[in-house]
């Protein structure tokens, strides 16, 4: 399961490299995906960037341009299947919350029908 900041940076990451499944992107590119408030510094996704990698989302090459760091990110099976992925887990949690609702009016309306029996 991924945190609230690598599931942003994921979903960022997968805009980029969308078309041809790798990208060059600066570190800005990714950090403009957050509010001022919660943005991450360069370190932070550096170590964001590291963590899924190794869960086997993409590939990523540091490197410079013109004195500027920037990321090669190359996607993987993994980082391919990420929106499936996520789409899935948003369609079980609105199962979970609609099977309580169901069940919760269903105990409301079996508990209406007891009392009017035995009352």
């Amino acid at each position: 399961m991924l945190t609230k900041r690598e599931k942003r940076v994921m979903d960022r990451v997968f805009e980029l490299c969308a078309g041809e499944g790798s990208c060059l992107c600066a570190p800005w590119d990714i950090l403009q995906q957050f509010s001022a408030r919660e943005r991450p510094d360069e370190a932070q996704l550096e170590g964001i960037l590291h963590d899924l990698q190794a869960d086997g989302y993409f590939d990523v090459i540091r490197s410079e341009r013109r004195g500027d760091p920037v990321y090669v990110i190359t996607l993987r099976a993994g980082g391919y299947s990420y929106r499936r992925e996520s789409l899935q887990v948003r369609r079980s949690i609105a199962f979970r919350v609609a099977l309580a609702t169901g069940g919760a009016v269903l105990s409301f309306l079996v508990g209406l029908l007891l009392r009017a029996l035995f009352s």
